[in-house]
């Protein structure tokens, strides 16, 4: 195979946890053509990250998604998250493999090379099920490594400056409070605490946010002396990787510019519900033990998708994760 096409659609979290398969791909194909395909705004933060892979924006017509993928000839395409009309381009521009998870009913139609996840049972992280997908083309790794990110030069002169003009000239913390709503998030009133308490005890705390999170990171904020990246002026993914890396540590939940920072060999402090397809064991963050620390509430979860709500006894958890032992955890990462 000389051109294989590997697509994710989804979310910037996916797109991340997608990068073992893609990298192990690469390993198992050195010569082939690998082009990875994702939505427009993350393909801006992957160029030029990804050796020898093209990066391919999706556009939004379906007209234009098949005429781009026919254009380049593939040989082989494996679609991580199947959508409806990203796989049927992929069947209409006449790829002979397709590869992909069957549980939608077109799935069964469109790919003539189909492996069956129950991903709802988390018998495996979302990394290892992306893996999975890559062994009708050969691939047989079996760990989920993530590559290595640097953010380029114009990311870091960008950021620099913005550091300068702030007053920001060692170190610092990050915290990203804001999530699209993929899994249960710390309360707000505990992210306020811990802002409260970090400046309290001197440590410069920066607020980072994406789309309609801005009232939210200036709730958070309050009357403290944190600083809220990109408030007047919206920041970019790569901008973003690079605020990351000189950051001490990222705190987060389950979102994901959290595991954007990681791509960035940043310590990350998160919160996970115990929700079975929301939990740590699926997504947690991908790094070695030293440079995470993930706090879940102590109840015992039956739900499999979603929060039942006032119906579970322990509602609401998590708010039953303390400020205190989260602010322990950051600054073990601010003095180490």
């Amino acid at each position: 195979m000389e051109r294989i096409l590997v697509v994710r659609p989804d979310r910037l979290g996916d797109v991340v946890l997608s990068l073992p398969a893609l990298t192990a791909l690469k390993s198992q194909h050195p010569n082939a053509q690998i082009t990875f395909a994702v939505q427009s705004w993350i393909a801006e933060g992957l160029e030029s990250q990804l050796k020898g892979i093209e990066i391919l924006k999706i556009p939004h017509g379906r007209r234009e998604w098949r005429e781009l993928i026919q254009s380049k000839h593939f040989d082989a395409a494996v679609v991580l998250q199947s959508k409806l009309g990203i796989t049927l381009g992929i069947w209409r521009a006449g790829i002979p493999l397709r590869v992909g998870p069957v549980s939608k009913l077109h799935t069964w139609f469109l790919f003539n090379e189909r492996i069956r996840q129950n991903r709802s049972r988390v018998e495996k992280h979302e990394a290892e099920y992306n893996l999975e997908l890559m062994k009708p083309l050969g691939v047989e790794a079996l760990e989920a490594i993530l590559p290595k990110f640097t953010p380029s030069a114009e990311a870091k002169f960008s950021v620099n400056k913005w550091k300068e003009n702030n007053d920001i000239l060692s170190r610092y913390v990050v915290i990203h409070p804001g999530m699209g709503g993929s899994a249960e998030n710390w309360p707000v009133a505990q992210y306020q605490k811990l802002v409260r308490d970090l400046t309290d005890v001197g440590v410069k705390v920066v607020l980072s946010y994406g789309g309609n999170e801005l009232k939210l990171v200036n709730k958070i904020k309050g009357s403290t002396n944190a600083i809220i990246f990109g408030e007047q002026d919206p920041r970019s993914l790569s901008e973003l990787g690079a605020l990351f890396t000189g950051a001490q540590c990222v705190v987060a939940p389950s979102t994901g510019p959290l595991h954007w920072a990681t791509l960035f060999g940043v310590p990350v402090v998160s919160f996970y519900p115990t929700i079975r397809v929301q939990s740590a064991k699926r997504w947690g963050p991908l790094v070695s033990l030293d440079k995470k620390t993930v706090f879940v509430p102590d109840v015992t979860c039956r739900a499999i998708y979603r929060c039942n709500g006032a119906k579970c006894p322990d509602y609401p958890c998590m708010q039953k994760i303390p400020a205190q032992p989260v602010l322990n955890a950051v600054i073990k990462y601010y003095e180490a």
